[in-house]
């Protein structure tokens, strides 16, 4: 599930492979799109809201949507497993999506340019940073890494946490990072350095 940034618009996923689009104000459906094979794990919107992303975990494929149309623009393909998180950078050109290994996709291509592989289990959520040049993973391995965008490096990795990591998530000006855990243990990192 996944909200427009106004909170007025929710996205929703589910196991038989349907989504939908609901107004949360009126309670009403806006749109439903074409059921995908298994289960839906992760949706974004994209920051107009006419755009979708879903990652799907039977078939390890990331779907592009167009939401009025209510059709497929495009399907990605590369992960060797279940797709975990998606997300759409700023500009709705580029979107990460987090499996064993983390992707960059151009939207406009639908080629995959950049791998970021360094986590040992399955890498539960991916986030841009507010500039878009870096991204933070939470993985199983009990880790969050920072990646350089550009050049797909790691920056570092944040190792403290006693189980899995589900979320990280940045501060607004990238300087901090909040990190929770499959015990519901929470952390808090300083960047020193880091820019937004």
């Amino acid at each position: 599930m996944t909200a427009s940034a106004d909170g007025r618009l929710v996205l929703f996923g589910a196991r038989d492979g349907t989504t939908r689009l609901m107004d949360a104000e009126r309670g009403h459906l806006v749109h439903r799109l074409p059921s995908q094979p298994g289960y839906v794990r992760c949706l974004d919107l994209s920051p107009d809201a006419r755009l979708a992303l879903s990652g799907n975990m039977r078939d390890s494929k990331m779907r592009f949507w167009d939401l009025e149309a209510e059709r497929c623009l495009q399907v990605f393909e590369g992960h060797s497993e279940g797709i975990y998180d998606v997300a759409f950078d700023a500009q709705q050109r580029r979107a990460l999506s987090s499996s064993r290994d983390i992707r960059l996709w151009d939207l406009e291509t639908g080629q995959c340019t950049r791998v970021f592989r360094g986590h040992t289990d399955t890498i539960r959520s991916v986030v841009w940073s507010a500039d878009q040049r870096q991204a933070l993973s939470a993985s199983h391995d009990r880790t969050v890494w920072v990646w350089n965008i550009d050049n797909g490096a790691c920056l570092r990795v944040l190792e403290g946490h006693s189980t899995g990591v589900v979320k990280a998530v940045w501060s607004s000006k990238a300087r901090r990072v909040l990190s929770c855990d499959w015990n519901g243990g929470v952390r808090r990192w300083d960047l020193p350095g880091s820019t937004s």
